[in-house]
This record gives structure tokens, sequence and C-alpha cells, in this order.
């Protein structure tokens, strides 16, 4: 893993490899003790799902663990210009691995979410999103469609920034996307995901 600075360009490979261009980054309930912060951006226009799945290359039933590190990018000004979270996911089972690194069950990657929660410079608590991205739930395990950082080696960034990660052990549908600042083709490709790969995702957990 590169130095943390480094890893501000991480902001740029979700561009790169998330296939998402950023919009305005605008604050919500800015009076509140917790400052939160949405952005909106336009993702890579895949034809399909499959075309997405093509397109990636690393796909993996994984597990969310305990650790992850939130990175801000601030604006001097007590806002931020974006931000970003590197969780810690524990390999379940390998679909698809094109990437030339080695991985198998209970292998540990860094997944580079589209959210953040943390105290920034001055003490000010904030959280971050993009496209209604909502941070993986520890110990859960998701279905992860991902592409390499170009910036930071051995870092993964889910495709579309928001529709390449699905939760598999969520409850009434559950997708763990906000609702307003997403789409219906998103939450439908996220569904689509979950129903694909429930099955196999029920022995690779068991």
């Amino acid at each position: 893993m590169k130095k943390k600075n480094i890893l501000f360009s991480s902001i740029l490979g979700v561009v790169l490899a998330g296939g998402l261009g950023y919009g305005g980054v605008y604050a919500i309930n800015s009076a509140q003790p917790v400052k939160e912060f949405r952005s909106q951006g336009k993702s890579e226009p895949f034809e399909s799902f499959e075309d997405m799945e093509r397109k990636s290359t690393l796909i993996v039933i994984g597990k969310k663990l305990d650790r992850e590190v939130p990175t801000f990018l601030e604006d001097g000004d007590g806002g931020i210009l974006g931000g970003f979270t590197i969780s810690d996911v524990e390999v379940k089972e390998v679909i698809k691995n094109t990437t030339g690194d080695e991985m198998g069950n209970k292998t540990v990657i860094k997944v580079l979410e589209n959210a953040a929660l943390g105290t920034i410079s001055h003490g000010q608590k904030v959280t971050y999103s993009v496209n209604g991205y909502k941070l993986m739930k520890e110990s859960k395990h998701y279905i992860l469609i991902m592409e390499e950082s170009s910036s930071d080696v051995g870092v993964y960034i889910p495709m579309g920034a928001v529709i390449g990660k699905a939760p598999l052990d969520g409850k009434d549908g559950e997708l763990e996307i906000d609702v307003n600042d997403s789409d219906i083709i998103q939450r439908e490709w996220i569904a689509g995901a979950v129903k694909k790969y429930e099955a196999k995702a029920g022995a690779a957990i068991d």
C-alpha cells in the first residue's frame, strides 16, 4: 500500500477503474453534529449487467472485516471535495480473476468504497457518499464485481461506483443503497446481482 497522501490519487482511480465521473459535492443537514456530504457521479454506460461483468477483472464473494480506513479530501474551508474508505474483505469464493494476483478462500483484499465516515482536521464529524453508496457492514457478505485501481496496486474498486457491490445477507430485498441518491437502473442491477449469486453465495458462506 502506498503512503496515505498517495492514496488521494485513488479518487481519480475511481474515475478510471470504477467508471465514474464526479459531479458537485453538496452538504445535507449542515447544522447537525455530523455533517453529511453527497456527490453525484456519472457512471460508465455499460450495455448490460453482463457487459459490466465482462469488463471487470475480479469477481468475488467476500465478507467485510472490521478494519476500514476512511480518507477525506478537504477543501480547507470546513467542507470536503471527496472521500473514500479502504475496507478489508475476506474472500470466500473467487468467481473471476484476471488480475494476475493469486487469491483464494480466506485471502484478504483491500476494497475502495465510495463512501466515508469520520472526523476531518478541525474536529467536524462528517459522512460522504457517491450516488447513494453505503459502506459494507461488518461480518456481512457481498458479491463484488471489481477492477483494480490504476493508481494503487492491490486496491480493488466496485465497477460503476455503486452497482459493483451487492449485499448477500440482506433481508426483505435490502440493497444497501440510498434510494434518494440512486436511480432505478442502479437498484435493478444490484437486485439482479443478488438474485444471480445468492445460491452460489450460500454454498460459499456455509
